[in-house]
């Protein structure tokens, strides 16, 4: 690991320890999404390093749900590809909540590249509500796709 992924890794763990305790609202803007927003913009491997620490067994849910959000968020060319492939991974998680942060970040990208992802996601997703999302997604980026 080179000095700069290792200084960059501390200083997402730094981040999330910061804010563990925290409690977020959805589409609220906190220190912790300026930071996240700062870091994509400056950083653009950063997103890398995110992938393996937010899917680290041990990283909370509530967290990794809020970071998974913001990435759809940020308009960041440089780094869109690799924030659209973390994403279509959330969307496999474990956890439901995950996976419904990973359906919001990828609905924020509206990026139809996403919609065969999210067509396996909903082929094997047990809850009925967050596969129904998850069809409205596809319909939109769908729409979105066929207006361009």
């Amino acid at each position: 690991m080179s000095v700069l992924q290792n200084d960059l890794t501390n200083e997402i763990k730094a981040l999330f320890a910061a804010v563990e305790e925290e409690v977020f609202e959805d589409g609220i803007e906190t220190s912790f999404s300026r930071q996240l927003v700062d870091l994509v913009n400056h950083h653009p491997n950063v997103v890398g390093i995110l992938g393996e620490l937010i899917f680290d067994t041990t990283s909370k849910a509530e967290l990794v749900g809020e970071t998974l959000r913001w990435l759809g968020r940020i308009e960041d060319q440089a780094t869109h590809q690799q924030r659209l492939q973390l994403l279509e991974r959330g969307l496999t998680h474990s956890a439901a909540s995950i996976r419904d942060a990973a359906l919001l970040g990828l609905a924020s990208m509206g990026d139809s590249q996403s919609i065969p992802a999210l067509e396996q996601a909903i082929a094997v997703e047990s809850i009925s509500h967050l596969r129904k999302n998850m069809l409205q997604v596809v319909e939109q980026l769908n729409e979105t796709a066929s207006e361009s």
